[in-house]
């Protein structure tokens, strides 16, 4: 059976029709840079107060498939009570989970279809990272639902021009014992501070929009991830390249979509895949 996202690829690219994006992800000129605050409908005890300015980029901007997995994450890692729910099983093990369950060289289908899905649960003992962070919205949305769920640090990380903006959003948040901003340009090598293959979690949404950039993103998450680590990776489709990434993707990770988030149904009709 086809997932979600096979589905939505054309058969004939020729017929395809482009799909525009609602800003061709430029930046909005009419955006003023602002204090915007969300609590994700009460998840968050707390709400997230992130400054929103497009000055050095559209990155600058909260964008729909961040939102999505920031509220996912929510859900799974905290809530209002700010209850710790890691080791707590959320899905039956039949069930797939969308993740990378990277391994740092190729795969086949055989080791695929034997593959059993894995609890999202953090170790406390390796840190997790944000790709393509822009603001910090889904590392500082998780990290502000419960501390304690980080004895290392949560990276988010992004190229140099956002790098004031996502140490400007941890200080508003209070989180500078927690979340590290950090430059870290796909395709080189990470930072010293962060060693490939001993993640938690990496994060990525909203990171599919540029096709150059396509391999190395791919490059970078095979780089970062090892056996242990879970990606969760979330992008609104805009155009049929975006799609061409993910079928990239499969031919280097497992591959499978969230079922379990109750907001799935409404955001796939945005053209949103978790």
């Amino acid at each position: 059976m086809a997932s979600p996202i096979e589905e939505a690829l054309p058969e004939n690219e020729e017929d395809a029709g482009l799909i525009l994006p609602e800003s061709l992800v430029a930046s909005p000129a009419h955006i003023q840079p602002h204090i915007a605050t969300v609590d994700f409908d009460g998840l968050l005890r707390t709400p997230l107060r992130l400054k929103e300015d497009l000055s050095e980029g559209c990155g600058g901007k909260l964008w729909p498939a961040g939102m999505v997995l920031a509220r996912y994450l929510l859900r799974v890692y905290g809530g209002p009570s700010g209850e710790v729910l890691r080791g707590k099983k959320i899905v039956d093990e039949s069930v797939p989970v969308f993740h990378f369950p990277v391994h740092t060289s190729p795969i086949n289908t055989n080791h695929a279809s034997t593959f059993r899905s894995r609890q999202l649960m953090l170790s406390r003992s390796n840190p997790s990272i944000e790709l393509g962070a822009g603001g910090g919205l889904v590392g500082l949305a998780l990290a502000l639902s419960n501390s304690t769920l980080f004895t290392t640090p949560l990276y988010v990380t992004d190229q140099a021009p956002m790098l004031a903006l996502m140490h400007e959003n941890v200080v508003l948040n209070n989180l500078q014992d927690v979340v590290v901003p950090l430059v870290l340009d796909w395709g080189h090598p990470p930072p010293p501070s962060i060693l490939p293959g001993h993640l938690d979690l990496v994060l990525a949404a909203d990171c599919v929009y540029f096709e150059p950039a396509f391999p190395l993103l791919l490059q970078t998450l095979q780089d970062l991830a090892g056996p242990e680590t879970q990606v969760l990776f979330c992008f609104k489709k805009r155009r049929r390249a975006d799609l061409h990434f993910m079928k990239k993707a499969r031919k280097l990770f497992i591959v499978e979509d969230v079922l379990d988030d109750p907001d799935r149904a409404a955001y796939s009709r945005e053209n949103i895949f978790l």
